[in-house]
């Protein structure tokens, strides 16, 4: 398994999107929400916990797990990413990493 999905199957752990925001905005990651998927907070957060310079995660819809070229996003994953950019958790708008939650 590589350190994308391993990123993301640790990000499924939380049992809510309130939750994940809460870890992701404890590590300093922020994201945009101008339609750069690159800049997503999704995309911002694996990439600095992977290391591995993903661009994007598309989502079309929320289902039990959506499949992207590579990777499975989990459901709290993908509804995080619309939340997100729907404008809720305003405080995880922009800025960059300050630690990271755990050794990759």
């Amino acid at each position: 398994m590589d350190a994308v999905q391993r990123t993301l199957d640790y990000m499924s752990t939380f049992g809510s999107t309130i939750e994940l925001a809460n870890e992701i905005g404890a590590t300093g990651v922020r994201g945009r929400r101008d339609h750069d998927p690159s800049e997503c907070l999704v995309a911002r957060y694996v990439r600095a916990v992977s290391g591995v310079p993903v661009k994007a995660f598309p989502i079309s819809g929320i289902e039990e797990q959506v499949v992207t070229r590579t990777w499975a996003v989990p459901q709290v994953v993908a509804r995080l990413i619309v939340q997100f950019d729907d404008g809720l958790f305003p405080e995880l708008v922009d800025g960059e990493v300050t630690h990271y939650p755990w050794p990759v």
